[in-house]
């Protein structure tokens, strides 16, 4: 009995040692799941030369690396240990670059065609809201003659222009804006118009003609009106003088393309967010990326877009 209730007398006194030692030992801290950062030792961009100056592609090779590096890194999802900036020669050389893997993210002109690489976000304007929308149509426009009422009467009794209406009528537009005319032809009439477009130099000079009677109608970027309301030489108001006869399909000026392995996770929410907040402290350098913000862009909504690219290389 005195054997046993010394082996009892043990096991106790160790289990309790044990238990103290459990006590006093600290508490195990919980794993910290990292979360997931897109992680990249390189990112290489480029965009086209295109008219810029040199004061302002030397500014831009000096401080985008730099900046671009810090606002990735400040999203929180993605870190460039190396931003690499280069200048092509032409649109079609970028789009090359990006094409065969020697640039990993290029801002070209919408009507650039890309075969595989995708498109992320593309030039965007701000609305009343605050908000940004993506690209913009063109607006085709009765100026305040004869028949440009008459082609605004036939319109708002609900009948579509004929094509020989079309070809009748004395159009305008600024180079820039021409695309869009392009594009609601062939979508209204194929390649049947026989008619031409009067390109000015500016919107002002656009404007003027039309308000004296040069033009019969215009062809216009969806927000240029507000721009002009002030300067319009006419009798009336703008907004009735240039009424609005037909409205293309929304297109985009400018895109941010990129190689397809970035086209997944975080690095299309991170670039719209660098890209904001570049237009929001640095706004004079977004101009040689081609444009003062952008937004997403969907596959679906690049379709008018694609087929104005085709327009432009026929």
């Amino acid at each position: 009995m005195k054997k046993l209730s010394l082996l009892l007398a043990l096991a106790l006194l160790l289990t309790l040692t044990a238990c103290k030692q459990k006590e006093q030992e600290p508490p195990t801290p919980p794993e910290l799941v990292e979360e997931d950062v897109l992680r990249l030792k390189e990112l290489r961009l480029e965009f086209p030369r295109s008219g810029l100056g040199k004061d302002q592609l030397a500014r831009a090779m000096k401080e985008l690396p730099e900046l671009l590096r810090t606002y990735f890194e400040e999203t929180g999802t993605v870190e460039v240990e190396r931003v690499i900036v280069t200048v092509g020669s032409s649109p079609a050389s970028t789009a090359q670059a990006l094409e065969e893997g020697h640039v990993d993210l290029a801002f070209l002109p919408g009507t650039i065609a890309l075969d595989g690489p995708v498109v992320l976000l593309a030039d965007a304007y701000p609305l009343n809201d605050g908000t940004l929308q993506a690209g913009s149509r063109g607006l085709l426009c009765a100026a305040p003659t004869e028949y440009g009422g008459q082609l605004d009467t036939r319109v708002s009794s609900g009948k579509p222009l004929s094509l020989a209406e079309v070809e009748r009528t004395r159009w305008g537009t600024v180079e820039g804006d021409a695309n869009y005319f392009a594009l609601w032809l062939a979508d209204s009439y194929g390649e049947a118009f026989g008619g031409t477009a009067t390109e000015y130099d500016s919107e002002d000079a656009l404007f003027r003609a039309a308000a004296g009677g040069e033009v019969d109608a215009i062809v216009i970027r969806d927000d240029v009106r507000v721009d002009g309301a002030e300067t319009w030489t006419g009798d009336g108001s703008i907004w009735k003088q240039l009424p609005v006869l037909d409205v293309t399909e929304t297109v985009y000026t400018t895109v941010a393309a990129v190689d397809p392995e970035l086209a997944e996770g975080a690095f299309a929410q991170a670039l719209e967010q660098v890209l904001q907040r570049m237009n929001e402290e640095h706004s004079d350098l977004m101009t040689v990326l081609g444009a003062e913000a952008f937004a997403p862009v969907t596959e679906d909504g690049l379709t008018a877009t694609r087929h104005l690219a085709a327009l432009v290389e026929e």
